[in-house]
């Protein structure tokens, strides 16, 4: 039987194959995409230059693929217990330095968690750091074609008309 090509594989998880390694065997599957994992093992900035970013597209490209998406592992909010570090900072900077890889990968989607709610903490200071974080990244990456996709449940921003609000404060 004949199967149509599979959209995009997202290679969370992947932790037996390298990245090549994953590429090829999604390419072999019939994906026509990856959504790569922006952490190690396989695509941390810490990792991979933007250099070598160059030559990981030409791989990706020659085996008739596209970067669907970079997922981002955030949490504006965390750290909590140590005010003085400037946790929500380090979080805007990994995601610029994806949208940076992103966009020498030709991917103009970075898939992001925004916060996590916590028991220890009210409600106004995680939201307001998590807009300062959205704004924040978004003006410091406005010559970048990339776009945030924002989660699902159960991060801070829902139910979904939280997510309206939330928009409406970030006003973009």
């Amino acid at each position: 039987p004949s199967f149509p090509p599979r959209r995009s594989s997202d290679l969370w998880g992947q932790h037996r194959l390298s990245l090549e390694q994953s590429i090829d065997k999604a390419a072999d599957l019939g994906f026509e995409g990856v959504e790569l994992m922006g952490k190690r093992p396989h695509f941390s900035p810490l990792d991979f230059s933007l250099e070598q970013c160059k030559g990981l597209r030409d791989q990706i490209e020659s085996r008739n693929l596209a970067v669907s998406a970079l997922a981002a592992y955030t949490n504006f909010t965390g750290g909590g217990e140590s005010p003085e570090v400037p946790f929500a900072n380090m979080q805007v900077g990994y995601v610029e330095q994806l949208a940076e890889r992103a966009q020498l990968l030709g991917c103009d989607l970075i898939r992001t968690f925004l916060a996590y709610e916590r028991d220890d903490q009210s409600f106004a200071p995680h939201w307001l750091t998590t807009v300062e974080s959205i704004l924040t990244f978004y003006h410091s990456a406005a010559p970048l074609p990339v776009s945030l996709d924002l989660p699902p449940p159960p991060y801070i921003a829902v139910p979904p008309p939280s997510i309206v609000v939330l928009l409406d404060h970030i006003r973009l």
